[in-house]
């Protein structure tokens, strides 16, 4: 606390030596400084203005002979046009400073009309999350993954949904983002994991599956979290389910933000013989280092690539090469988003070990789960 003091200090003297004579700078609070420029400016030259402040602030600060880099956003109003009270003021400043943190967190932002609706749109859909999180309104669905040689079920990926009172159905699509800035994901996350392992373990038990596994999807937290391995461990205890009924998937963000971390907490996960998946590949900055560094069993080739099978005009060879390349290295492969008997024929050509997609099973609940069993032959 006493070195954040000091810092606040710092950087209130420092924005004060380029602040003009006429002009007002205050400390709102915490982190927050407001500045009332009474100078007659234009746009322009107000956005010059701040952006001299911002620049200043991005130089290190020297505190307790500790080097401290900072970033500072700013939102700017405008007198009468966006309020002729303070308090109007300052609420179409902070609204356009939080639009500048969405587009970076070190940026510089006019207040507009149009942000002030989709902030309050913002402030229900959080609500509303919080409220299905209190009230259940989020369950699972599960897609079945198919060994291609076989047709046999190599198992399900466990799939978030909520059921909205106000909006039907969402896709995670929507709102896991949120989740995640809300910082719900841990705890939704853990109750993702619990509930896809306690409906797994029914199925294992009321319907004789066996070599099947359970994927879930870990977010960039979760992993973070310092107690997620024991958690895991719990969880699987508690549900009675064998660790090797279990997948972890992980996409490259993971491994973006954090990779020696990820590494080692993706090792002691494998030491209790859960399986690991490297989701999504592919997509971003994956590359084969990941490949012989990561502790992985499972590689997934997103559906952007699968798509391409279909497509003339496209190099669908890589699919191929891909799938030849992992293998050699004793990791299996899963292709998403099968949705055509052409993608499956070539699949099944270049010697794919399973795949997933509408073309084979929808995501089903759980008494679509049922019916699923009842015409499986195994």
């Amino acid at each position: 606390h006493h070195s954040g003091d000091l810092l606040i200090l710092s950087v209130a003297s420092r924005l004060n030596s380029l602040v003009h004579p006429s002009d007002l700078l205050g400390r709102l609070g915490g982190d927050e400084f407001a500045l009332v420029i009474q100078q007659n400016l234009s746009e322009e030259e107000t956005l010059a203005y701040v952006e001299r402040l911002r620049n200043s602030l991005e130089k290190v600060f020297l505190v307790e002979e500790s080097e401290i880099l900072i970033r500072a956003s700013f939102g700017i109003s405008i007198f009468p046009k966006d309020g002729t009270s303070r308090v109007d003021l300052i609420r179409c400043a902070d609204t356009a400073m939080y639009k500048a943190k969405e587009t970076g967190k070190n940026g510089i932002c006019f207040f507009r009309e149009e942000m002030q609706s989709e902030i309050l749109r913002k402030i229900d859909f959080e609500k509303k999350l919080i409220s299905a999180f209190k009230n259940e309104e989020f369950f699972l669905v599960f897609q079945p993954q198919f060994v291609i040689s076989s047709g046999k079920l190599r198992g399900f990926e466990a799939l978030i949904r909520w059921q909205s009172p106000d909006w039907g159905m969402m896709s995670p699509l929507k709102f896991m983002p949120l989740v995640e800035e809300m910082g719900l994901i841990v705890p939704l996350g853990e109750w993702i994991l619990r509930t896809a392992c306690q409906k797994f373990k029914h199925m294992v038990d009321h319907h004789q599956i066996e070599d099947a596994i359970i994927s879930v999807n870990i977010s960039v937290a979760q992993l973070e979290a310092p107690d997620f391995v024991p958690m895991v461990s719990h969880i699987l205890q508690e549900c009675g389910l064998k660790a090797n009924c279990l997948e972890i998937e992980i996409t490259e963000s993971v491994l973006i933000k954090s990779f020696e971390h990820a590494i080692q907490i993706l090792k002691q996960l494998k030491a209790l013989g859960i399986l690991i998946a490297l989701d999504d590949f592919g997509t971003g900055y994956s590359s084969l280092r990941y490949l012989q560094l990561l502790p992985i069993d499972t590689l997934k080739i997103d559906k952007s690539f699968v798509d391409n099978i279909d497509n003339p005009d496209e190099n669908k060879q890589i699919v191929g090469s891909i799938i030849s390349l992992v293998q050699r290295i004793g990791v299996s492969v899963v292709a998403e988003g099968v949705e055509s008997e052409t993608q499956l024929d070539y699949l099944r050509s270049a010697h794919c070990d399973n795949v997933q997609g509408f073309l084979l099973g929808h995501p089903l609940n759980d008494i679509e789960v049922e019916a699923f069993f009842a015409q499986y032959s195994g």
